[in-house]
This record gives C-alpha cells, structure tokens and sequence, in this order.
C-alpha cells in the first residue's frame, strides 16, 4: 500500500531529486568559479551544468551562493531578526 502511494508521486520526486542534484552541484560549480582565474569559468561552469545534466539534475541558472560583505551564514534577514531581539 505504502509502495502505491509512493508510485502516485514519482514524478514529484524525481523533480525534488533533480532539484537537490542542481542545487548542490550548483554550490560546487559557484566555490570553483570563485576559486579560479577568470578565463577559465566559463568553461568549468559548462563542464559543472553538463555533469549536472548527465546526473539526473537542471542546472541552476545564476549563482546558488550568495556572495557579498556579510559572510558567510549572515543574511539581510538575520540582521534585521537579531537587530529585534538585541543582539
């Protein structure tokens, strides 16, 4: 019964799987392109998407990372909340 159930939803999960192979080959393709010259991530971005492809994922169009002065783990979000509980 359980395994019926499951085979309704099939293609919903094989959407989330190709969501999170995009997403953390994604995260890998932006580290790589940040830690590379230049002239070369173009090229390591299509190589990253086609492997994407070829296991099953969507590459993720544009940085999954976001980038920026507050450093890692620290949102515009999370400012504001800490701002509100003092801290």
């Amino acid at each position: 019964m359980f395994s019926q159930v499951l085979n309704q939803f099939d293609d919903e999960i094989n959407q989330l799987k190709g969501l999170a192979i995009g997403a953390l080959v994604g995260v890998v393709r932006d580290l790589v392109k940040q830690s590379v010259p230049p002239s070369l991530s173009g090229q390591l971005e299509g190589v990253l998407n086609s492997a994407t492809t070829k296991l099953g994922g969507k590459p993720v169009p544009g940085p999954v990372l976001q980038t920026g002065d507050m450093g890692a783990g620290y949102s515009a979000a999370g400012d504001t909340r800490r701002a509100a509980y003092g801290m």
